[in-house]
């Protein structure tokens, strides 16, 4: 949509075309997600702290876990023991940074390979918690 058209928009009370543009639009170097952004009522979602979550159900299937080029070889094993009680197990892809472009690529060795993986430094974080994920929800994933 042209910038132009919400050029004179009073920030303070934009209209609501606007809002929806601004949250359902996303990178056009991201396209290969093929992500669907939803807005959906709190009230239909899971409260987890301050969090909400849409529970995986007929409607919503979780299909694709990509682990980040920064994911060091400690979370493989993490990963497929959070999606393994999952009835279908989604495609699991190792990410890198590409070799001769600003962008992020599949590792082409797999997931499986232990060459996709970079060892884990003083500088990986350590915090970071990966939950269970069953049938009816996702409790944390966060790498």
């Amino acid at each position: 949509m042209p910038l132009a058209k919400w050029k004179s928009v009073d920030a303070a009370n934009p209209p609501k075309e606007l809002k929806k543009n601004l949250l359902t639009t996303k990178y056009v170097s991201w396209k290969y997600e093929d992500e669907r952004r939803v807005i959906l009522p709190l009230g239909s979602l899971t409260k987890e702290g301050e969090l909400f979550f849409k529970p995986f159900d007929h409607t919503l299937k979780l299909v694709e876990v990509i682990a980040g080029h920064r994911c060091c070889v400690k979370w493989k094993p993490l990963i497929k023991s959070a999606l393994k009680d999952l009835p279908v197990i989604p495609k699991l892809i190792k990410a890198r940074l590409a070799f001769r472009k600003f962008e992020v690529v599949t590792q082409q060795w797999g997931f499986e390979d232990s060459n996709a993986w970079q060892q884990c430094r003083d500088t990986c974080p350590r915090d970071r918690r990966v939950g269970h994920i069953n049938e009816g929800s996702i409790t944390r994933m966060s790498l």
